[in-house]
């Protein structure tokens, strides 16, 4: 989901729908909870969430602009110094299902 990028959108007033596959995960989060622990989340989490401006779902829901923020773990020198792009180009294909002509995707 990206759910510090998220947080801070929301922070700014933006309605953000964060998308996660795991339903867990979107639980916690719609709860105000946080699935893992860094400083200031627990507190920024719950507030943007309490106002209503960030929400989770297991789906994406239509929308004017969609910001891919997945995980891109480094695959190490043994595979050419790069970074895995699967989860990239999961999540650019599931937006594809959902996203019209004139929408805007941020990678």
């Amino acid at each position: 989901m990206g759910l510090f990028i998220s947080s801070l959108l929301a922070q700014a007033g933006y309605s953000v729908p964060g998308v996660d596959l795991n339903q867990d995960k979107v639980d916690l989060i719609n709860r105000g909870e946080r699935p893992f622990d860094e400083e200031g989340m627990p507190e920024l989490v719950q507030k943007v969430v309490s106002q209503g401006y960030l929400t989770a779902s297991t789906k994406i829901p239509s929308s004017e602009t969609y910001l891919v923020a997945v995980s891109t773990p480094h695959n190490g020198l043994a595979k050419g110094n790069s970074c895995e792009r699967t989860y990239v180009i999961s999540a650019i294909d599931a937006i594809t299902e959902v996203a019209k002509d004139g929408q805007t995707v941020i990678v």
